[in-house]
């Protein structure tokens, strides 16, 4: 069983005094757990992990603190759970696409030489 308190402790790293027991109090809600219980076991800590992450915003180290919390309990039958780790799925890896020969520039054509204007001065 999880205390109370506890999740408070967890809900206060993310919140300030006041803020984590409203928060915790709409988590509890939208679980559908009831409020004021002294505590609550694993299952009910991560239905309120999952709970809190669709009423608060960035929760997610809170979820992981609540979720480790209720991992790091004993279920109520008193057996430790046995069940592994989903491996996670592998992602293929990112090949970068084929490089296009660059195109060339056309040569350059010189430029017409302009002629210069002339330097005689026609006289009166």
């Amino acid at each position: 069983m999880i205390s109370h308190d506890a999740i408070l402790a967890v809900m206060e790293k993310r919140f300030d005094h006041v803020s984590a027991r409203v928060v915790l109090g709409e988590a509890l809600k939208v679980a559908g757990l009831a409020a004021g219980r002294k505590g609550y076991d694993p299952d009910e800590v991560r239905s309120l992990a999952t709970a809190l992450a669709a009423v608060g915003t960035r929760v997610d180290t809170v979820t992981a603190a609540l979720n480790d919390l209720a991992g790091s309990a004993a279920p109520a039958s008193g057996k430790k759970p046995t069940a592994e780790p989903e491996p996670a799925p592998e992602e293929p890896a990112l090949e970068a696409p084929p490089e296009e020969p660059a195109l060339e520039a056309p040569p350059e054509e010189p430029a017409p030489e302009a002629e210069a204007p002339s330097k005689k001065k026609k006289k009166k």
